[in-house]
């Protein structure tokens, strides 16, 4: 498996977006233009994901000091429950061996009607060797859990590498911790 900037190839920007505005909901989406000027400061990457010549899916990558932030990870609802998620968990680990990998995960309880994905997505992430951090940060209205694998990350680490990345203004307006 390879991933591949999405400026360095012909039509690689437009495989992202398609994917990245059908797999994720709009209250879960940043624009796409923020994330796309986000990148010239090196602190981000947005990535698709191939099986050879075979477009499998995206990511979006956010670094901070020892962290490594999986802000977006989508796989191809076509090719979806064939270890695609599993092989670039491995492979973003691969890449970053002495990082903490971090991630949120929708809110996993049984008020909501998609509870069983949620569960299910929860138990894929932990099978893949990641741990609840027993924090939730609300982001435009939602709910997020906060998953990581080699080593803890607290509130205080998610929220400076997030002002890190948007900025503390724009954090204000967006984020908040959960009690």
């Amino acid at each position: 498996m390879t991933f591949k900037d999405i400026f360095s190839y012909e039509g690689e920007i437009q495989k992202f977006k398609d994917l990245y505005f059908n797999a994720f909901p709009q209250e879960e989406r940043v624009p796409f233009d923020f994330l796309q000027n986000k990148i010239k400061y090196g602190n981000s990457k947005l990535l698709t994901v191939y099986d050879q010549s075979t477009f499998v899916g995206l990511l979006v990558l956010v670094f901070h000091k020892d962290m490594v932030f999986l802000w977006y990870l989508a796989i191809d609802d076509k090719l979806r429950g064939k270890g695609y998620g599993t092989k670039v968990l491995q492979i973003v680990e691969q890449k970053h061996p002495v990082c903490r990998l971090v991630l949120n995960i929708d809110e996993v309880d049984q008020k909501f009607d998609d509870f069983v994905q949620r569960q299910k997505r929860h138990e894929f992430y932990i099978k893949n060797g990641y741990a609840d951090c027993f924090v939730k940060t609300r982001e435009k209205g939602v709910v997020y859990e906060l998953m990581s694998k080699n080593g803890k990350v607290n509130y205080n680490d998610y929220k400076q590498m997030m002002i890190a990345y948007l900025g503390e203004e724009l954090y204000n307006k967006v984020y908040e911790l959960v009690e």
